[in-house]
């Protein structure tokens, strides 16, 4: 049963029960609650003003009012003392940063009046705290339910102790505006946390996949991948990924975070990272791999992504593969041809210094005449040829200069041996 006090209109008086305040005439009453009174240490009797205790303040119709006061707050007391608040964990043992799920249950009876409600978890130091859900209340058998579900992440190993939150639930007085405030607490938990083998940060069950909006694409024009990493864990936990990929530019986004509940005691995690890619040419998006302890194997595990192969087409480079292409086959026709040239002139030129040896060494004046007589045509070989018929046929004569000869079968530009 909650404790009265009576004052006039012209003092303010702090309790922690309720407080009753008169109007200037004291034929009406206003109940306020929360308030701390300095003169009043809880076991002593409640202090009533000074001024309230003269001959005229309790008249037999103020006397009837404050009964009947004191009967409306006896059934306010009633109803308050059926409203409960309460905390149950999905698990009292846990991996270092693994999450565990924290529901809030708040009950009150329908009777009772309720404007609003206030419950922010305060003093915990060694968690973090992530809002999962909070339910519209809800009406059963007689009650209001509204339930608060949070993530609650341990920091920090060792035995970790969850301090007594409260909620306050507060109702305005329509008449004076006034407001009357309940406090209700849980009681304390405690979670055991365990650290996690290998030093692991990210625990949890997942799935990991990349997505690309495309497998071919034109050069320079951007092709977008998309990295989903989901399941039940501490997916803020994991690092951003670093894309190489050979002869491409990466453009990597920040990654995002959301956790949505399901329902029937289960939430869903989401790590989703972006990268738009730009190329000239084909490319390979290399595999991606993920680290993390797995809750439910209790082992290290990696996942990897395939590698993901993308054609690019570009025009541009295509028109200039296709002249390198002909530029290079025009000058391997040319070069061909300018081979073909440059070993017809060294033949040539192999059998005129033959020609020109062979003149050197001729036995005699016959073997040296066969040799010049194809060439009978040149004038510069005509003197020779003479000379040589007058020693062969005529009886006589100088021999011809043989070295002479040979220097001018050097610059002899055909040879009809050759023919």
């Amino acid at each position: 049963m909650r404790s009265v006090f009576l004052t006039s209109n012209e003092e303010r008086v702090t309790s922690n029960s309720v407080l009753i305040h008169p109007t200037e005439n004291y034929d009406s009453f206003v109940i306020l609650n929360s308030i701390q009174d300095p003169r009043f240490d809880g076991n002593s009797k409640p202090w009533i003003p000074a001024q309230t205790r003269n001959e005229g303040c309790f008249s037999e119709y103020s006397v009837g009012i404050l009964l009947a006061l004191l009967l409306f707050v006896s059934t306010l007391s009633y109803a308050d003392e059926g409203a409960t608040f309460s905390l149950k964990l999905s698990q009292n043992k846990a991996w270092l940063g693994e999450p565990v799920l924290a529901r809030f249950t708040l009950s009150y009876p329908q009777t009772m009046k309720v404007d609003s409600v206030q419950f922010k978890p305060a003093g915990l130091k060694a968690f973090e705290v992530e809002e999962l859900n909070v339910s519209a209340p809800e009406k059963e058998e007689g009650k209001v339910v509204q339930v608060f579900r949070y993530l609650l992440t341990p920091t920090e190993p060792g035995t970790l102790t969850i301090s007594s939150q409260k909620i306050e639930l507060a109702y305005q007085d329509k008449k004076n505006y006034r407001y009357i405030t309940h406090t209700y607490r849980t009681k304390p938990a405690k979670i055991a946390v365990r650290e996690v083998p290998g030093a692991l940060k990210v625990v949890g069950d997942y799935r990991m996949r990349l997505v690309s909006d495309a497998n071919r694409t034109l050069a320079n024009r951007p092709v977008h991948l998309e990295l989903h990493i989901a399941g039940i864990g501490n997916a803020r936990y994991i690092p951003p990924f670093d894309l190489k990929i050979p002869g491409a530019i990466v453009y990597p986004s920040k990654p995002k975070v959301t956790t949505r509940w399901l329902g029937e005691g289960k939430y869903r995690s989401e790590y989703v990272q972006r990268f738009t890619v730009l190329a000239e040419g084909d490319y390979t998006i290399p595999s991606l791999r993920f680290r993390y302890f797995n809750l439910q194997t209790e082992l290290p595990e990696v996942l990897q992504t395939p590698p993901l192969a993308i054609e690019v087409k570009n025009p541009a480079r295509e028109r200039e593969n296709r002249l390198r292409l002909a530029i290079f086959a025009g000058g391997f026709v040319l070069g061909g041809f300018f081979f073909w040239l440059l070993a017809k002139f060294l033949s040539r030129r192999k059998r005129q210094s033959e020609l020109s040896r062979a003149i050197l060494k001729a036995s005699d004046d016959e073997a040296l005449y066969r040799l010049l007589l194809p060439y009978s045509d040149r004038p510069e070989l005509r003197p020779y040829l003479r000379q040589l018929e007058m020693r062969l046929y005529g009886g006589g004569g100088e021999s011809p200069d043989r070295k002479k000869i040979a220097e001018i079968m050097r610059k002899v530009k055909s040879d009809p041996l050759s023919k």
